[in-house]
């Protein structure tokens, strides 16, 4: 954790300033993860700070912000269906 906290320190990213008037501070948090080696035993112990992004952004609904993705084996049987039944099958893009 003091690794990347000097390095934090050490980057050019940014620097350290007064928070403006009227605005809310970031707020974030220490994410630890073991790296483990072939025969489980402990090999690295890493941490990282990450930005809360909920308190970053407003917001948006799932809708908004989802994107849905069709799985290869929908697609193939849809395929294998229309092949079947001997139907056209139109590109919609």
């Amino acid at each position: 954790m003091k690794d990347e906290f000097n390095s934090l320190q050490k980057s050019t990213h940014g620097s350290l300033v007064d928070l403006p008037p009227g605005r809310k501070l970031v707020q974030c948090k220490w994410v630890y993860k073991t790296k483990f080696a072939a025969d489980g035993s402990p090999l690295k112990y890493k941490a990282r700070l990450v930005a809360k992004a909920t308190h970053r952004f407003k917001v948006l609904s799932y809708n908004q912000t989802f994107a849905p993705v069709a799985k290869m084996d929908s697609i193939r049987l849809a395929l294998a269906i229309a092949a079947s039944e001997a139907w056209e099958v139109h590109p919609w893009m």
